[in-house]
C-alpha cells in the first residue's frame, strides 16, 4: 500500500479527542469491530470507554486495496453479537460503504452508529481521500 500521509500518535490523539467530545451525551452499549483495520481504533475507544466489545470479520479488499469480492462479505457464520443493543461500529477507512453496509446489516437487530478513522460516517477522526498511515502500522 502506498500512503501518501502519515498521522502520528499526537495527531491520532488530538483527532480522537475532538471526536469523544462530539460523541458526548452517546450512550452505547457495545462497540463491533470490524477486522482487521477496526480492531485497533476499537480498542482503543473500549478502553477509554470500558464497554463490550466484538468483532466481526468482513472484508471487501485485499491488502493492495483491490476488491476481492464483488461485494463486501462476512467471512464467518454465526449470530451478530450484542443483539438490540446500541453499538458503535468501527472500522479503519471507507471508501465505498460496501462493508459498513453489510456490517450494518449483520447488525440489523442492534441500534447501530458508525465511527471510522477515514471516511464518511456518523463519527470520523478524517475525511480525506488521502491514504493515512496510521501511527499502529508498521508497514
Amino acid at each position: 500500500m502506498v500512503y501518501t500521509q502519515t498521522v502520528d500518535w499526537t495527531e491520532f490523539y488530538t483527532a480522537l479527542e475532538r471526536v469523544l467530545a462530539e460523541m458526548r451525551g452517546e450512550r452505547f452499549e457495545a462497540i463491533v469491530a470490524i477486522a482487521q483495520g477496526g480492531i485497533i481504533p476499537a480498542a482503543l475507544l473500549q478502553q477509554e470507554w470500558g464497554i463490550p466489545m466484538g468483532v466481526v470479520h468482513i472484508n471487501y479488499r485485499d491488502h493492495e486495496n483491490r476488491p476481492r469480492f464483488a461485494d463486501a462479505r462476512l467471512l464467518e457464520e454465526g449470530p451478530p453479537p450484542f443483539p438490540g443493543k446500541a453499538v458503535l461500529l468501527v472500522d479503519d477507512v471507507s471508501r465505498t460503504g460496501r462493508t459498513l453496509a453489510r456490517a450494518r446489516a449483520y447488525l440489523a437487530g442492534s441500534t447501530v452508529k458508525t465511527f471510522l478513522v477515514n471516511g464518511e460516517a456518523d463519527y470520523c477522526l478524517y475525511k480525506t481521500e488521502e491514504c493515512l498511515r496510521m501511527p499502529w502500522k508498521r508497514d
